[in-house]
């Protein structure tokens, strides 16, 4: 993933990648949906999931990881700097 934001030059498209990522690994990331049912079931479907996700993590690593914290949140700032520092030049 650090290599990819290498391509990144500016905070808008920085900002833009953060939120893609964000809107992924929350809930907000639902499809919206006129049927109720059909978003109840993928309510039910990722509840599941970050369930299956918290017990797996907890049977291999004896605790929970959180992808943007553990991976992208500092991969993000670091390329934030980096921008600004180009920025200034």
């Amino acid at each position: 993933m650090e290599s990819t934001l290498q391509h990144i030059t500016t905070f808008k498209a920085l900002a833009a990648i953060r939120e893609a990522v964000h809107n992924l690994l929350s809930k907000n990331s639902l499809p919206p949906s006129g049927d109720s049912s059909s978003l109840d079931e993928l309510s039910l479907a990722e509840a599941r999931a970050r369930e299956e996700w918290a017990r797996i993590c907890q049977s291999v690593l004896g605790s929970k990881l959180c992808v943007w914290d553990t991976f992208l949140r500092s991969l993000l700032f670091q390329r934030a700097k980096v921008i600004s520092l180009l920025s200034y030049y």
